[in-house]
């Protein structure tokens, strides 16, 4: 009774179970799982040896894989190999071998557990692992794992070369011990602050700017992100953190304020000297305005200095000569020729009239000033003109009157 229930089990059980024999190595028991998942009948079993339906082992090899088993120097084998379906289908299988000894009989027990699942998973895994790696490898930003202990995991190649450190150095060591534990003025800095470790017991992203120390004591700048990784049921075991170098950025941004800086310097310059300029113009007009009306007034005055040059002349006509009132006439004649003279430099300042340099003698002119100045000075002052003999004659061109 005991054995027909084992039969049984051993018929139902999910897993392929064969028997065979330790003399010629033909099947005398297949389960129904193994007869079905190979597609034989167990009349087409037993005359199989077990090498049959192992494409990839000759009786040769197996003969030598089961050998230890025979000899008694092991009691269980267990190894991966390939079952070949009537249909010529193949499958992965995991076969758990022993040596079964009875009152009656020697035989070979057989329980194999088909893994092509677990193999074509495993492969998939490890594509996928290797195309991470090696994005992980080549990619130049630095990444950190740490565990739910804040202890590092895995660094990769642009983490190593960022750090200084090899990831032997910083396993199992919270990173912040390692590249993260001072500030650049030499306080310490505890872990408690950092906004990195707080991604972990906060379940949340953090990101920012912050100050690693290089294995060579150095501290540069970099830009982070900290995020918490969850498994398959959403529970939090571990922080993820990449790290960017901001040195060059930085260098950027100075660049950039820097010449944002030459720039504006450059525009006050420029709009100084349109500032300058423009005082200039407004100055200019104001000159040209002046000048045209001390032109319009040179006219006049110079119209009226006719009429009274032309009546003295005719009263010095009337005046005989010795007359002592003829004196009177000719320092008037002389006022109205400094006068046409004056006329003249206005009418050649408001640019109506061009000047005509001439020889002039500078004792001669500046003695001839003297009744002038003394008439218009008064008798309060007195005007002593002293004149050197060396004084000789000057080409007066008046070019200030242009400016």
């Amino acid at each position: 009774m005991a054995s027909d229930r084992l039969g049984q089990i051993v018929e139902d059980a999910a897993s392929e179970v064969y028997l065979f024999s330790v003399e010629d190595f033909t099947f005398t028991l297949a389960n129904r799982g193994a007869r079905e998942n190979l597609g034989y009948s167990m009349d087409e079993l037993r005359g199989m040896a077990a090498w049959d339906i192992k494409p990839e082992l000759s009786r040769e090899a197996f003969l030598e894989l089961v050998q230890p088993l025979l000899s008694g120097e092991k009691t269980m084998l267990e190894y991966e190999t390939i079952h070949q379906r009537k249909d010529g289908s193949r499958y992965n299988v995991l076969t758990h071998l022993q040596l079964i000894v009875t009152e009656n009989d020697t035989v070979l027990y057989a329980a194999i557990q088909d893994i092509t699942k677990q193999k074509e998973a495993n492969a998939a895994l490890t594509k996928v692992s290797a195309r991470l790696d090696a994005i992980l490898s080549n990619t130049t930003m630095a990444i950190f794992m740490m565990d739910d202990k804040q202890q590092c995991v895995f660094m990769n190649r642009a983490a190593e070369e960022l750090t200084g450190y090899r990831f032997e150095e910083t396993a199992g060591r919270p990173l912040h011990d390692v590249i993260h534990h001072t500030h650049p003025d030499g306080r310490h800095f505890p872990i408690e602050d950092c906004a990195i470790d707080r991604a972990f017991p906060e379940n949340h992203q953090t990101q920012g700017e912050e100050t690693f120390v290089h294995k060579d004591g150095s501290f540069y700048p970099v830009g982070f992100t900290a995020s918490p990784m969850k498994d398959e049921t959403g529970k939090t075991v571990g922080t993820v953190i990449e790290v960017r170098d901001l040195r060059e950025e930085l260098r950027a941004r100075n660049a950039e304020i820097e010449f944002n800086n030459a720039l504006k310097t450059k525009i006050e310059e420029a709009m100084a000297e349109r500032d300058r300029l423009e005082a200039q113009l407004v100055q200019a007009q104001k000159m040209e305005a002046v000048g045209q009306l001390t032109g319009g007034i040179a006219h006049d005055f110079n119209n009226l200095l006719q009429v009274v040059g032309s009546n003295l002349q005719l009263l010095s006509k009337e005046l005989p000569e010795g007359d002592a009132k003829r004196r009177f006439v000719d320092n008037a004649m002389a006022g109205v020729s400094r006068g046409a003279k004056l006329t003249a430099q206005l009418l050649a300042f408001g640019r109506q009239q061009p000047l005509e340099p001439k020889p002039q003698n500078l004792g001669r002119l500046v003695r001839g000033m003297d009744d002038m100045l003394r008439r218009t000075l008064g008798e309060g002052i007195e005007v002593e003109t002293v004149i050197s003999g060396a004084c000789g004659t000057v080409l007066s061109t008046r070019r200030s009157w242009r400016t």
